[in-house]
C-alpha cells in the first residue's frame, strides 16, 4: 500500500538539517532511481513584490548565494554523494525579478525542469553559473 501511495520515493525528511547551515531543509525526497530533491519554501506576505537584489546578497531571508551555494556542494559531498542526479529549489511567491543586475543572472529555467507542482502556475527561473 505505501508504494501505491509514494510510488517511487524511497525517503522523504521534512524540515529537516542534513548539513551544516542546511539551506534546503525544508523538504527531501529521494526517489528509487537516484533522484534527489531538496525544496526550501519561503513564504512572502506581499505576493506580487518582485523579486530583490537583496534577497541573494544579505541573508534576511536566509538565501544569501554564498550559503546556498555552501549548503548545496556540503550535500552534493556528503548526504547526496550517491545520488544519481541531485535537484536544488527554493520556492517562493514574489514577482520576477525587476532589478536588472538579478535579471542578468537568473534566466528562465531549462524546458526539462518542471514546477514544483504539476499545473502550478508559476515562472521557473535559475541562476546562470557563467553570468554569476
Amino acid at each position: 500500500m505505501v508504494d501505491l501511495l509514494l510510488g517511487g520515493i524511497v525517503a522523504v525528511h521534512v524540515d529537516e538539517k542534513l548539513v551544516p547551515d542546511d539551506r534546503f531543509d525544508d523538504l527531501t525526497v529521494i526517489g528509487a532511481d537516484g533522484c534527489r530533491e531538496r525544496t526550501q519554501f519561503k513564504h512572502s506576505d506581499n505576493d506580487d513584490h518582485p523579486l530583490a537584489y537583496d534577497t541573494f546578497t544579505s541573508d534576511g531571508r536566509g538565501l544569501r548565494l554564498d550559503r546556498l551555494v555552501a549548503a548545496a556542494v556540503a550535500d552534493r559531498d556528503g548526504p547526496g554523494a550517491s545520488a544519481r542526479t541531485i535537484r536544488l529549489r527554493i520556492v517562493m511567491r514574489d514577482a520576477p525579478p525587476d532589478d536588472a543586475v538579478l535579471r542578468a543572472v537568473m534566466v528562465p529555467a531549462r524546458a526539462s525542469d518542471a514546477p514544483f507542482l504539476a499545473g502550478m502556475n508559476t515562472t521557473l527561473l535559475r541562476f546562470d553559473a557563467e553570468a554569476l
